[in-house]
């Protein structure tokens, strides 16, 4: 899954994803870039 680039891309043009990662660290950062881009404040 990496940082996560790849499954923002696949959001944003109205796909779905499989995201697999074996650092808990890269894991975090994929997750926190993921919520960014799926953030609606109203």
């Amino acid at each position: 899954m990496g940082g996560g680039s790849t499954g923002v891309a696949a959001l944003q043009s109205g796909r779905k994803f499989i995201g697999i990662e074996m650092s808990e660290h890269y894991f975090d950062v994929a997750c926190r870039r993921l919520e960014k881009a799926t953030y609606t404040p109203f």
